[in-house]
């Protein structure tokens, strides 16, 4: 059996877990560790289980359980190698690190995790596709400017989806941010808005995907109901799902 959850996804912390056979892994851990380790009890799950820790890139709510963490997890945490720079600059030691280059793939027990480049604002900046022993394949893709080719290639033929779909545009332009924000958000280093993310599923659908997980929205700028009707009206008359990564609840990304 595959499962993948997101534990909390948002600007105050993104954690994503996969469990396959007997392999467990997280992508990412923002937040706190009380956090990961309540979010992981509620799915029968607890540290001991994981065995590997995935970095999307260091960006303070994708690491900041990392330190804490570490003390009461055993494990290798991976990353790209620019990414395990920025993490080694936080103080974390880079004996728990291995790094890894764009295209490579790592295998873990019963998973298979391949990384590829994202257009981000910080160097290393990740987004996985996971390959499970039942062949199910699952992909991770959040903090991205634009979709790129890269991206769309670990998306593509995906059963599920994690993608991000950061903003409403129109929100986020009338909204409180200082001019110089706001154009770090709708920049190619940025998030992915609403509509960006809407344009790619019906590709995505036609490749195979079926279940779709909107992740990262923005507190200020953006409404759970606002992205996934955006989401729901692209995707009008496939039999895909869409639900919406929660901030503070688990939410079920695939389970088969």
């Amino acid at each position: 059996m595959t499962e993948a959850y997101s534990l909390f996804s948002g600007s105050s912390g993104n954690c994503t877990f996969i469990r396959s056979g007997n392999t467990s892994i997280l992508i990412d851990a923002g937040k706190n560790t009380s956090c990961i380790v309540k979010a992981l009890k509620s799915l029968g799950a607890e540290l001991g289980d994981i065995s590997a820790i995935f970095i999307t890139h260091a960006h303070s709510d994708h690491i900041s359980a990392l330190p804490v963490l570490l003390k009461k997890y055993n494990g290798l945490v991976y990353s790209s190698f620019d990414t395990f720079h920025h993490l080694t600059e936080t103080g974390i030691s880079g004996e728990r690190i291995e790094h890894f280059d764009f295209g490579e793939s790592v295998e873990i027990g019963d998973i298979n995790i391949k990384a590829y480049e994202t257009p981000h604002d910080i160097t290393g900046s990740t987004c996985y596709r996971i390959e499970c022993a039942d062949k199910t394949k699952i992909a991770v893709a959040t903090d991205i400017g634009y979709v790129s080719d890269k991206v769309f290639e670990c998306l593509f033929g995906a059963d599920a989806a994690l993608i991000e779909s950061n903003h409403d545009i129109k929100m986020l332009n009338n909204g409180p941010y200082p001019r110089f924000l706001k154009d770090r958000i709708l920049g190619s280093g940025g998030h992915l808005s609403n509509d960006a993310c809407a344009r790619v599923l019906p590709r995505l659908a036609k490749s195979g995907t079926r279940s779709f997980v909107l992740a990262h929205l923005s507190s200020e700028n953006n409404d759970p109901v606002v992205a996934r009707r955006c989401a729901e009206a692209a995707l009008e008359g496939t039999d895909c799902t869409v639900c919406v990564a929660s901030k503070w609840e688990v939410v079920n990304i695939c389970r088969r």
